[in-house]
């Protein structure tokens, strides 16, 4: 295995990976796959492909924002 996987959407090839985006003054923090990285530059918040965290799912803007910038909870709140 090489860790590269390939996006399904437009064939780019991606290193295999999780960041973790560490707020240190507010101590909070959320990993976010390669994979949700390269559709958040596509403009996506929601993913689908790769081998990390399911193949799918889906980075809360509201809450990437808090983290970057210390501004509200981050909180996600459970929608049945």
């Amino acid at each position: 295995m090489d860790g590269v996987e390939i996006c399904p959407r437009c064939g780019d090839r991606l290193v295999m990976d999780n960041w973790d985006v560490i707020n240190p003054v507010t101590q909070m923090s959320l990993s976010i796959s390669s994979m949700a990285l390269h559709y958040l530059q596509h403009g996506g918040c929601s993913w689908g492909g790769g081998q990390l965290m399911g193949e799918q799912g889906r980075v809360d803007p509201l809450q990437l924002k808090a983290i970057l910038t210390g501004q509200g909870g981050g909180h996600l709140q459970v929608v049945h």
